[in-house]
């Protein structure tokens, strides 16, 4: 007896000779020779031991009750139920699907070099949950840029997004690059000036990469960049003296910038703007410097007016004159009278 929703396998002398539909089927077997074996259609695909076997044996009658899933060797297989996608069947397999009620198909497409899967597709097994399982996934943010690579080759660069490749027969590798401008500090480097002074140096530099597939030969940019950036300072600072340092400070953002972006530039990365916020002296030195320049302040006097300001002065010191030589000593004033009492006879 074979239920709705099953199919029966019949061997006799353990041959498979047909499949059973649902209904109630009569063989006369005084031997025991006879064999049935039920599967559910709902289960839909056939889990016997032998699929090819199978074929073999029905014949032409094996695609009336199977669906066959034959997959090549570059393709994917994707499997519908009533137009709908449930599984994906990697490349050269071969499944069987029992037919029932419901409508199943089974699509192909090509593995192309770049194997990346539909945008439709990816968003289906993303639902279904088996999207990981048979795809590298690569979500990009906003101002990043994705990186992927096929067998050791390099694909295109990805734009920001949602995307997907299948994870068959190649190594695919998946990353993503920051390309906002980035703020970089080196603080309280330590330098030797030409003249043996040691100092400290503050700098801050923005950058950005501009070529995310070049500077993906680099492990972090932002350790290689502050290294090249404290060479550059010592290199430049060993090769002047102190004065020279603290009277052009300004022209050494445009050295330092011009020592690193040639190198920089084969990496993909552009330097905006490097900026020396101070120079550090050691304390000795900055306290002979304070103490020498009160000294220089003392011996040049006080500071000398301008013309406006010397005849002000002037001015002020002849109304003093006047009033001191007008004024005379007062007389004492007269002593004040108790006030009358308010207050009636007693």
């Amino acid at each position: 007896m074979i239920g709705d929703g099953e199919r029966g396998l019949l061997y006799r002398d353990r041959r498979l000779r047909g499949v059973l539909v649902p209904g109630i089927h009569r063989y006369f077997d005084p031997f025991r020779r006879i064999e049935v074996e039920v599967y559910p259609v709902n289960a839909r695909r056939y889990t016997g031991p032998d699929a090819g076997t199978l074929l073999a044996s029905l014949g032409g009658e094996a695609y009336r009750h199977f669906l066959v899933a034959d997959i090549g060797e570059a393709e994917v297989g994707l499997l519908s139920r009533d137009g709908r996608l449930e599984e994906v069947l990697p490349p050269g397999s071969r499944q069987l699907y029992w037919r029932g009620e419901a409508d199943l198909q089974v699509h192909t497409l090509p593995l192309e070099r770049v194997p990346r899967v539909p945008p439709d597709i990816r968003l289906r097994l993303r639902q279904l949950g088996l999207l990981p399982r048979v795809a590298v996934t690569l979500d990009v943010p906003s101002g990043w840029a994705g990186l992927v690579t096929i067998d050791g080759q390099m694909a295109p660069v990805l734009a920001s997004g949602s995307h997907a490749f299948w994870n068959f027969q190649s190594n695919i590798l998946a990353e993503t690059v920051d390309l906002r401008v980035q703020s970089l500090e080196v603080d309280r480097q330590a330098l030797l000036t030409l003249d043996k002074v040691s100092i400290h140096m503050n700098l801050t530099a923005s950058l950005r990469v501009h070529d995310p597939a070049k500077a993906r030969q680099i492990a972090q940019v932002d350790v290689f960049v502050r290294h090249l950036l404290q060479h550059a300072l010592r290199s430049i600072a060993a090769s002047r003296s102190l004065d020279e340092l603290v009277q052009d400070r300004s022209a050494l953002d445009e050295q330092i910038q011009a020592r690193l972006c040639p190198a920089l530039h084969g990496f993909g990365i552009e330097i905006l703007g490097i900026s020396v916020r101070n120079i550090l002296l050691p304390d000795p030195l900055a306290e002979n410097l304070n103490r020498q320049a009160e000294a220089n302040n003392l011996a040049a006097g006080p500071p000398a007016l301008s013309p406006t300001e010397t005849d002000a002065l002037q001015a002020m010191l002849g109304i003093a004159q006047m009033i001191g030589s007008s004024t005379r000593p007062l007389s004492p004033l007269p002593a004040a009278r108790p006030p009358h009492s308010m207050a009636g006879p007693d």
